[in-house]
């Protein structure tokens, strides 16, 4: 691996004249400076290296800085062979702390001249190894050490490299995304942590966490099948909401979980409710796990959606056809489900809700009042199931009572929650995404569900 001048902002000074290789200057550009501020040496028969602004004068031996003066010289005209000629004759001189550290600048600007990274890798050990190198400078030499032992394998060296770093900055949550980043191929686990670590240090500092650090969790956990998968993925679509996480999160939840078939129409309904259903399988998918449960008007309108969304290409006359037959059936299916549970289902008399005139909204209330009765047929066979329905300053207020046991006060929150149920598990799926669906709805519509005994009440914004 090559690490480039830039990036290592290598200052090579020579008696009062300075060599820099700056962020963005090309290495001719700072030998032209070199030579330009020759004049400025000091007289014949003394030798002096001076240090960047701002940093303590060097502390080195005549003897040492004419050594030393022998390397840099021919670095200054890039005749890299008499440079490296010269570089085992100011090895042996330099016995200071600062004549090494000039000594493995030289050596590292050799490396990188030749395209050495064997060279550049023992200079940037020697640099911290002669312990000048402190604060900003000593983190980057770290780094570049950290990227060159990865590189030839030598993890313990890798591992030692960071957990000095951390100790430079055990707060910083940059420094500590660089060592995950870093990390991620070798150690996932451990990177994971440091992400982790990262992120609380940010939530402390008052800072916003970028959503790539969350994301990188998922990654690196999914991509090696951990259970842990399931909980990163919730964490990263309650901070970043956004349609593809959420895909990303149910597919994960669905992979990990083995979701199946009790579950598995929840999971499309669920994933249709944020705005998280991409591609041609995911519709296809959807009608056809609706078609399963005979839920024929729900196929149809999912595939009048995947249609109208150009979505469905290579599938197109596939849903057409079947949109076609789940149409006649709902034409043909009069069954009522309550009747067939042998509920009474009803409207309560003040139930009224006229043209929303929003299409989202009317298959958003079409998934909570479905869920909401579905639930309730459930919890009251034999019994009845009263349905309101009210709309009032642009938010329509969804009811649904029934004549079952009720949700325990100390359940009322937790009914919501995914996975929970109050059902025997009817496959190794489970069950419990309905009312967690919509609580999803709800919120994502700037609105609210609750329930009290056996009456739930719902709003959409």
């Amino acid at each position: 691996m090559k690490i480039s001048a830039a990036t290592l902002a290598v200052a090579l000074i020579l008696g009062g004249t300075s060599m820099v290789l700056p962020a963005d200057s090309a290495q001719a550009q700072a030998l032209d400076s070199l030579r330009q501020r020759q004049s400025r040496r000091p007289p014949a028969g003394q030798c002096r290296l001076d240090p960047p602004p701002g940093q303590p004068a060097f502390e080195i031996s005549t003897e040492e800085c004419v050594a030393i003066a022998g390397v840099l010289q021919p670095i200054q005209t890039q005749d890299w062979a008499a440079a490296q000629a010269a570089l085992p004759a100011a090895q042996s001189a330099a016995r200071s702390p600062d004549a090494r550290y000039q000594v493995a600048q030289a050596m590292l600007h050799i490396g990188i001249g030749t395209s050495n990274t064997q060279l550049q890798a023992q200079a940037v050990d020697a640099m911290i190894e002669s312990g000048r190198p402190q604060g900003e400078e000593l983190s980057r030499l770290l780094r570049h050490q950290i990227e060159f032992a990865t590189t030839a394998g030598n993890t313990a060296k890798a591992e030692q490299a960071r957990a000095r770093l951390l100790q430079l900055s055990p707060n910083d949550p940059n420094t500590i995304v660089q060592l995950a980043n870093s990390q991620s191929q070798t150690d996932p686990a451990g990177a994971i942590r440091l992400y982790q670590q990262a992120i609380q240090a940010q939530t402390t500092a008052g800072q916003p966490v970028p959503e790539a650090w969350r994301a990188q969790i998922l990654r690196l956990a999914y991509a090696r099948r951990m259970p842990e998968s399931v909980t990163y993925a919730r964490e990263l679509v309650a901070a970043s909401p956004t349609p593809a996480y959420w895909h990303d999160a149910l597919v994960i939840y669905r992979d990990l979980n083995s979701v199946g078939e009790p579950l598995f129409l929840d999971y499309y309904r669920l994933m249709r409710a944020t705005r998280s259903l991409a591609s041609e399988r995911d519709y296809i998918e959807y009608a056809d796990a609706a078609q399963s449960g005979a839920v024929f008007g729900e196929v149809k309108s999912v595939l009048e959606e995947g249609l109208s969304r150009n979505v469905l290409n290579s599938s197109a006359a596939y849903a057409r056809e079947t949109l076609t037959a789940a149409t006649r059936r709902i034409a043909e299916d009069q069954a009522s489900l309550a009747t067939e549970r042998g509920v009474e289902l009803r409207f309560a008399p003040d139930a009224r809700l006229g043209p929303t005139g929003d299409p989202d909204l009317g298959r958003d209330l079409v998934t909570v009042l479905g869920n909401l009765v579905d639930n309730a047929l459930d919890a009251a066979p034999g019994g009845w199931v009263e349905i309101g329905l009210s709309s009032r300053e642009g938010a329509v207020r969804v009811r649904v009572r029934d004549s079952g046991p009720g949700v325990a006060s100390e359940l009322a929150e937790e009914v919501f929650r995914h996975g929970f149920t109050t059902k025997a598990a009817e496959s190794p799926g489970g069950r419990g995404l309905g009312l967690a669906l919509v609580r999803e709805v709800c919120l994502r519509r700037g609105g609210s569900v609750a329930v009290e005994g056996s009456t739930f009440t719902a709003v959409l914004g």
